[in-house]
């Protein structure tokens, strides 16, 4: 083709692009007029008196519209009663979770004139931001209702001038705490880690209780831990918690009853979050990583862990999550780092503890899931497996044994089984793996409990 019909057929396109254009624009110039002409129609018929007068009587029509949809999809009259009912328990439920687990005048009087063997101060720490009056009041209430009185509430406020209220309120109950509130004003926001850091240097506890400043309190969840603490020596705590809706606990969204501790679990997910309470002396020397903001805590959480550290369990709904349009639990997109933060916090462990593995987020924010390079048999020596005699020695999980046994397992300095369950001959057992192998003829199950995966190896 020459060079002057190359450039003829480029006119031409050209030509025919800018004809489509100039259609185009000429459409949208038609659509608009026609969209400004609908949308004066509209404004006049909500204007129309007899529109307004009709308002309610619409209303009523829609609503028993919906409600005839909704019941075509309960089934008949015993299953709309049995739908009823359940959503009647569900209310009770919830209440007897919320405000119905509170403490009467009987049971606080009780509570409050208890005296442990050991009654340490415990100082709950709260990073402030720009908190919303009416959560900011309901926070400081929730720690001046507590059963157990040996507590201080420590605030450091990152505040801008715009939310001066913040330091107005907590100056105001500090006046009428006997000392137990003491409050900080600081030069700059320095995130989550930072003022927590800064609320901490304010601490004089002897148990370090890191708190939401939207969040609410049990009036009797300090009285719990300090019992447990006496009772089982704990260094760190959690309890059971609920998210629920703006002002009222009762309407509860999720309620979270979580396991004793669990490793496995808490690397796979957060599983711990609230409330927790940690002896200060670990606090001291882990203390907050501002690398880490937004789930600071889980570093916190796998640091102590990694450090010894005791956890407990308290099994009671103790801590209510506020969900609201800025919090994680109401929109787990609204602070995705977290759970980057999260990623990050679990990869720094594996690297401290010599796993080689990559850690991904899954497509459930907040769930994490560890690779292992070769497999986790290779990289957690803790972790094991036996099964029979394997055809011809075969390798499998890489590893082998002379007399063709896959054998692994963990056994304490003594030489003991940390497990009950498996004889010694057929080495320790495997976590959960292992007493599946106790009741298995033909198949072994090994799990990677990290990741939630289940495999299944064939003899």
């Amino acid at each position: 083709m020459s060079e002057s019909n190359t450039e003829i057929n480029y006119k031409e396109a050209y030509e025919r692009e800018h004809e489509k254009c100039a259609d185009l624009a000429d459409k949208i110039v038609v659509l608009e007029s026609e969209k400004e002409d609908l949308q004066f129609k509209l404004d006049r018929i909500k204007k129309n008196k007899f529109w307004k007068a009709t308002g309610p009587a619409r209303s009523v029509i829609h609503f028993a519209q919906r409600q005839k949809e909704r019941l075509s999809h309960c089934g008949g009259p015993k299953d709309i009663l049995r739908k009823i009912r359940n959503k009647s328990h569900q209310k009770s439920l919830m209440e007897s979770y919320g405000t119905g687990s509170f403490p009467d005048a009987e049971q606080r009087k009780k509570e409050e004139e208890t005296v442990f063997p050991y009654m340490p101060k415990i100082s709950i720490l709260v990073p402030l931001w720009n908190n919303k009056r009416e959560f900011q009041i309901q926070m400081l209430d929730c720690v001046m209702n507590q059963t157990y009185q040996n507590w201080e509430l420590c605030l450091a406020d990152g505040s801008d001038a715009e939310h001066a209220y913040i330091e107005e309120l907590c100056k105001e109950y500090a006046a009428k705490s006997d000392g137990r509130i003491v409050y900080k004003h600081l030069d700059h926001n320095g995130g989550i880690s930072y003022n927590t850091n800064e609320c901490y240097k304010l601490a004089t506890g002897d148990y370090i209780g890191l708190f939401d400043q939207d969040d609410i309190l049990h009036p009797s969840v300090l009285y719990a831990y300090v019992k447990e603490i006496n009772e089982q020596g704990a260094d760190y705590l959690y309890c059971d918690e609920t998210t629920f809706q703006e002002d009222n606990i009762n309407k509860m969204l999720t309620m979270h009853f979580k396991p004793d501790y669990a490793p496995d679990n808490l690397r796979a997910n957060n599983y711990i979050c609230h409330f927790t309470v940690i002896e200060t002396a670990f606090l001291k020397e882990l203390k907050l990583r501002s690398g880490f903001d937004g789930a600071q805590d889980y570093d916190l959480m796998l640091r102590a862990y990694a450090a010894g550290g005791q956890f407990v369990h308290v099994p009671k709904v103790l801590y209510h999550w506020r969900c609201h349009e800025a919090s994680t639990a109401s929109n787990p997109q609204s602070k995705r780092y977290a759970y980057e933060a999260g990623q990050r916090a679990l990869e720094d462990y594996c690297l401290r503890k010599g796993w080689k593995a990559t850690v991904s987020g899954l497509k459930h924010l907040g769930f994490y899931r560890e690779d292992y390079e070769d497999s986790v048999f290779c990289q957690r020596p803790e972790i094991g497996i036996w099964a029979k005699p394997l055809p011809g020695g075969r390798d499998i999980f890489g590893i082998r044994h002379p007399k063709g046994f896959l054998v692994s397992g963990l056994y304490e300095n003594d030489g003991s089984m940390r497990y009950a369950g498996l004889r010694k001959g057929y080495s320790g057992p495997m976590h959960r793996a292992a007493h599946c192998l106790l009741y298995t003829q033909k198949r072994v199950y090994s799990r990677d409990t990290s990741s939630f995966r289940q495999t299944r190896t064939w003899f």
